[in-house]
């Protein structure tokens, strides 16, 4: 994301509608925001499973005499029987459709947690884009202002030789090139790391 900010703060004048486009990249490929949309589209299928019937049960059984495999002693002991069971639970009325309610208000919840997700991420990008783009334009101003430093020391010092100014206005010039040489540094890496 910080890649294509810095890509795109090169031509900021330029493009005024990059930032549309890089929130639309964004919100596109986000994994953020796909992990966020699939959780949402998985509690959209539970109401239906909440409100539905739960599986019917089949289970198996036997009992033996004689021996501990199945079936033995079949027809010929009267305990001996082999057989098999299938049962169903059945709510009481309305359960299921407050199931299925509650599921419903779950999916809910989820929508809403993925518009949050999509709009941290849109304002992140924004918030970066911003800040990029501030770093090139005070990168620019103290630039020049360097130009404009640059011809105020030079002009003090042609006052100094000619004995109209005192060096202690050269001095000052010297020092406020110093610090807005700092200043310029710190803006370089600013938009170096994207902040």
């Amino acid at each position: 994301m910080l890649a294509a900010l810095a890509n795109a703060a090169t031509g900021l004048a330029a493009e005024p509608s990059r930032l549309d486009d890089l929130i639309r990249e964004a919100l596109a490929g986000n994994p953020e925001i796909l992990a966020a949309q699939k959780k949402y589209e998985a509690a959209r299928q539970r109401p239906s499973q909440e409100s539905s019937l739960p599986d019917p049960v089949l289970s198996l059984g036997y009992a033996s005499n004689g021996g501990p495999l199945p079936g033995q002693g079949l027809g010929t002991q009267p305990t001996s029987n082999i057989g098999f069971m299938v049962s169903q639970q059945v709510p009481s009325s309305g359960k299921r459709r407050l199931r299925g309610d509650i599921a419903a208000k779950e999916a809910d919840a989820e929508f809403q947690e993925y518009l949050a997700v999509q709009l941290s991420v849109r304002s992140r990008v924004t918030q970066a884009y911003h800040r990029l783009h501030h770093a090139y334009a005070a990168q620019d101003i103290l630039a020049e202002y360097k130009d404009v430093l640059t011809r105020v020391i030079r002009v003090s010092e042609a006052r100094y030789s000619a004995g109209k100014a005192a060096q202690q206005d050269i001095l000052k010039a010297q020092t406020q090139l110093s610090i807005l040489e700092a200043r310029i540094v710190e803006k370089q890496q600013d938009k170096v790391n994207g902040t």
